[in-house]
Parts: C-alpha cells; structure tokens; sequence
C-alpha cells in the first residue's frame, strides 16, 4: 500500500515537471515570436514599458515626454530596464529593438553584401536622429574596420525627450561602463526631464 502511494506520489510529481516544461516552452516560444507591430506593454517589476515600433518611436520623439531606451540586442534591453528601475523614473519609458530594422552587411571575400535593407520607417528615423547615427563598419577577418556609405543608429542608446526636444542622451560605447557610472549619467537625463531646466 504505501508503495503504491510512492508511486503515485512519483508520478504526479513527474507529471507536474513534464507540465511546467511545456509551459516555459512554451512561454519561450510566445515570447520569441510576440508581434513586435503593435504598441505593446510590457510589465517588468510591476513597472510598464511601453515596446514601440520604428513608426511610433518617430511619433514619440516628435510629441511625448519620457525615456527611450534604444537597442538591438536583448541583453541590453534587461541591463538598461534593470538601471532605470533603481531610478524609480516617473516619466514613461519606451523600448525600440532596431534589429528587425536596421540595415544588416555582411563581408564575402569579394565584397560588401546587404543581408537585410532598412525599413522605410528606420530611413525616417536615422535622418531625424542625424547625429545619434554613424557609419555602418563592418569588421574584417584581421579585426579592422572597413566604413561604408550606410548609417546606423547608435545603439544601445538612452535618450530623455520632451516633446520634439532630446534633452540628454548617452550612448554606450564602452562595454567595461559599469552599471553605477550608468546610474549617474541617467540621473542627469531624469533630473533634466523633472526640472524642466532644458537650456
């Protein structure tokens, strides 16, 4: 009798483990191919984010006041949220992932080759963000850096906007920046945002 009970008890808890697997796979899989078209909210800590799109990121920077946090990777998506929510910012934050539509170049032993055109919408974005852009590089075999006629968007990238105005801005261009050297940079772009003291 108490076998039986060990068994069962083995069993139901076998059967929970294979449930909860599928369920994070399955959670996984919801995550990776969320439509990423819309204006979405995204909970994070009881906080909301709002996802934007190329399109909406224009209208923002033309007509709202908040934090965009610019990147196409998710990593620095997690280390910037991560950042800002020890800030406690007031003001609404939104995501853009340019990745979906950014310029991609790839180098063959020949030449230069585009993997992925831009977006109608990142064109309009790179010619708004004129001096938050810079040369595509595309890197060599030997670790040089070859410069080529595209732009990209500097990324990843937090810019503090106020209706049409980027007020402050920080571009990571050093991966060993700590994540309390961000915090003080970030700290001035929040307090410029809640001040009003833009000039």
């Amino acid at each position: 009798m108490r076998k039986r009970k060990n068994k069962k008890n083995k069993l139901i808890k076998g059967s929970l483990s294979i449930l909860l697997g599928f369920l994070f796979v399955f959670l996984t899989y919801l995550d990776i191919n969320i439509d990423k078209s819309e204006n979405n909210l995204i909970t994070y800590n009881n906080k909301l984010f709002n996802y934007i799109d190329a399109s909406e990121l224009l209208n923002v920077l033309d007509k709202e006041k908040g934090v965009i946090v610019v990147v196409n990777d998710r990593k620095d998506i997690n280390r910037l949220i991560n950042i800002l929510l020890t800030l406690n910012v007031n003001e609404n934050i939104y995501v853009y992932n340019s990745r979906e539509d950014e310029i991609i170049l790839d180098l063959t032993e020949k030449e230069i080759i585009v993997k992925q055109k831009p977006s109608k919408e990142y064109e309009k974005l790179l010619n708004k963000l004129g001096s938050f852009t810079d040369r595509y590089l595309v890197s060599t075999p030997s670790g040089n850096y070859i410069e080529t006629e595209y732009y990209k968007i500097y990324t990843p990238m937090v810019l503090f906007v106020n209706k049409g105005e980027i007020v402050f801005s920080n571009y990571i261009h050093d991966d060993k920046v700590t994540d309390e050297e961000l915090k003080t940079i970030y700290k001035k772009g929040i307090n410029l945002l809640e001040t009003g003291k833009f000039s």
